[in-house]
């Protein structure tokens, strides 16, 4: 069954869905507006309806799916769910990318039964396997092979959605224990802290065990749900040699070298934009020989979870970001954004300067959509820093084949991370040389906590566990050998410290 050709004619996409949460009112009040009802052909009838709108400044919802039957008719049910969960969230922020994806998971049961000749909403059977709901269980577990999670989130998109007709359309007679078993259960669990910890939770007898999570490969680190692995030394050296060949743009090393020398995730990067540059090349050196700078919520840099941190720019990449955004290739590339955007939003109010985004394609695009962007919430899938697999292929063929061939664009954090803990290991030696230090006086606690400080981890055994790995990660090698390294001595020797003397 291609579900794919279904998806294109079955669900539609609403671009603006204006006032979709006003209520509809039988008698004009001061409160209530008059809406003419259109035509499909947008001729103005002469019927309308008033409507009270809800509170808020923005009252409409961008991108909003609509399901039609296999008649092509609305789905009433179905369309009346999703309003129901856009109605659940902020008023002022209303992503449909979810929205999207259950309403492809409710899609798929609908032509699923349909196919197999099934009322979707039968749930007379005596036997749960009887019924609708455990037929498409078995039909995506072992027909389509769905793995565990994957398949646990398509059922509970569909037991949610039936769950919703059982309490809101009575005339359906939907009994909901009959739409799957549910049992409460109880689970103790210890926390990083030692602490142990109970949650109860509602399990399902149409899921599947997915269980515990998988421990991170081998010489990895489980990073905020990512795996990470940092290159070896050896391994950047030869990141940093293809770097140096003319085959790439000075926006693309600048990424790169962000990405290195900083350790943010490509949304932090991406984000960035003029008049932070601006600002930062202006701005005093902080205590830690860097320029800090804040990104998350109240910043114009994206970052995951929205999670607020601190980024540490060391001056020098700074200098050369501020150079390339003061340069004709810049200057051109935003004079493009500018264009494009009033071309494609000519009522919407065209961003500053100092708001465009620093790296920008040669088309003028953004590589990586902030939210606060004026056109986020009219795209329907906006960019997510995909560039970054270019980059990917690119150090591919551009390094030696020892390089690791599985490395992706995340590696880079990791690799801040280890160039950091060779940094803080060199200093130490200096210290201690120079009689500043004690022997063993910095602890691995004390390095930890500067890692976990510009990573931006907020859990410290994440950081705990880069530690470990970064121990058993050329153990042979030997500071000295670092000193007498030019590569990987300036790159360390960026990372400025502020150290216990």
């Amino acid at each position: 069954m291609s579900y794919k050709s279904v998806n294109e004619t079955r669900i539609l996409n609403i671009p603006i869905a204006r006032e979709l949460m006003s209520r509809l009112v039988a008698n004009p009040s001061k409160s209530s507006q008059y809406e003419k009802l259109i035509s499909h052909d947008g001729t103005e009838l002469n019927k309308g309806f008033h409507h009270i709108t809800e509170l808020g400044n923005d009252r409409d919802v961008y991108n909003m799916p609509f399901l039609v039957r296999e008649d092509h008719t609305p789905w009433l049910e179905a369309n009346s769910y999703l309003c129901h969960l856009i109605e659940h969230q902020s008023s002022n922020y209303r992503p449909t990318d979810k929205i999207s994806r259950i309403a492809s998971s409710l899609l798929q049961y609908k032509v699923f039964t349909e196919t197999e000749g099934i009322d979707y909403l039968d749930f007379k059977g005596k036997r749960l396997s009887q019924r609708p709901t455990a037929r498409y269980y078995t039909y995506l577990k072992n027909k389509l092979g769905y793995k565990p999670r994957v398949l646990n989130i398509h059922t509970q998109s569909v037991y949610d959605f039936l769950v919703y007709i059982s309490e809101n359309w009575p005339e359906h007679c939907v009994d909901k224990k009959r739409i799957d078993n549910v049992r409460s259960v109880s689970m103790w669990y210890q926390a990083a802290n030692g602490h142990r910890i109970q949650t109860t939770y509602n399990q399902r007898r149409l899921s599947s065990k997915t269980g515990r999570p998988s421990t991170p490969p081998l010489q990895t680190v489980r990073d905020e749900g990512e795996d990470l692995r940092p290159l070896s030394l050896k391994q950047f050296k030869d990141l940093r040699i293809a770097l140096e060949l003319n085959k790439w743009s000075t926006q693309e090393r600048l990424i790169i070298q962000t990405a290195y020398k900083v350790g943010a995730r490509k949304q932090s990067i991406l984000t960035i934009r003029l008049g932070d540059i601006k600002s930062w090349y202006s701005s005093d050196i902080g205590n830690t020989g860097t320029i800090e700078v804040k990104a998350g919520p109240g910043t114009n840099i994206n970052t995951k979870n929205d999670m607020p941190l601190t980024l540490y720019f060391p001056k020098a990449l700074v200098e050369s970001l501020y150079t390339y955004a003061m340069s004709e290739t810049a200057n051109k590339r935003r004079s493009k954004f500018k264009e494009n955007f009033t071309k494609t939003y000519p009522n919407l109010e065209v961003m500053d300067e100092d708001n465009i985004y620093l790296f920008l394609s040669d088309q003028g695009n953004c590589y990586y959509m902030a939210k606060d962007d004026p056109r986020y919430k009219y795209i329907k899938s906006t960019p997510k820093g995909q560039v970054s697999k270019n980059f990917q292929n690119k150090i591919q063929r551009l390094t030696p084949d020892t390089f690791p061939s599985d490395f992706t664009f995340h590696w880079l954090r990791a690799t801040f991370g280890y160039l950091l803990y060779v940094a803080i290991k060199k200093k130490i030696k200096i210290l201690t040389d120079n009689g500043v230090l004690h022997e063993n006086e910095v602890t691995d606690s004390d390095i930890i906590t500067i890692i976990q400080d510009r990573m931006g981890h907020r859990d410290r055994t994440i950081t705990e566990s880069y530690l470990k790995l970064f121990k058993n990660v050329d153990v042979r090698l030997k500071i000295q050998e670092i000193f007498e390294d030019t590569f990987i001595n300036i790159e360390v020797d960026s990372l400025i410290l502020e150290f216990p003397q």
